[in-house]
């Protein structure tokens, strides 16, 4: 996920994924912030992670459709597309669309704003904080209740 980003980081780490963590942000950021709050060094809290610059572009247009691959599948089982808003937008021009998972029975048709938008078990798309489209299902793991892995594509069809 990081290899999309172009911040100028001095130091990036891994901190470790714990099996029965429900909550990463609790179970995980909140021990590594009271640390270097210690004043313990970023690299003694975890492992040193390099940040690759090589962005790779996995999606196709032609006119009509973007065929996207998946670049990340979350700990929540939403997928992230490389897509960003402006690209969407300027490809979307206007037009109505529709985003389908996996095959044209798992779709969605609208742009969230927030997750707190979305109805129960619906199909949602968003632009993350990083400004990608996320794909997911409300109170559910997408990834893992539609069998989605890395190697699938997310057709967005757009209508005229």
């Amino acid at each position: 996920m990081f290899d999309t980003l172009d911040f100028p980081f001095e130091e990036v780490v891994c901190l470790g994924m714990s099996d029965s963590s429900t909550f990463p942000e609790v179970d995980i950021f909140i021990p590594a912030i009271c640390q270097l709050l210690e004043g313990k060094k970023l690299s003694e809290i975890g492992e040193e992670y390099t940040i690759k610059h090589n962005i790779t572009s996995n999606h196709t247009y032609n006119g009509k459709q973007i065929i996207a691959g998946i670049s990340h599948i979350d700990t929540y089982g939403n997928i992230i597309l490389n897509i960003s808003h402006d690209y969407f937008e300027a490809k979307r021009n206007h037009r109505r669309f529709v985003i389908s998972v996996i095959s044209s029975r798992y779709t969605v048709n609208k742009i969230s704003k927030h997750f707190q938008d979305v109805n129960s078990n619906e199909i949602f798309a968003l632009f993350n904080h990083l400004g990608l489209l996320e794909i997911g299902m409300k109170y559910f793991n997408m990834s893992e209740l539609l069998n989605i892995s890395k190697e699938d594509n997310v057709l967005i069809r757009f209508l005229d």
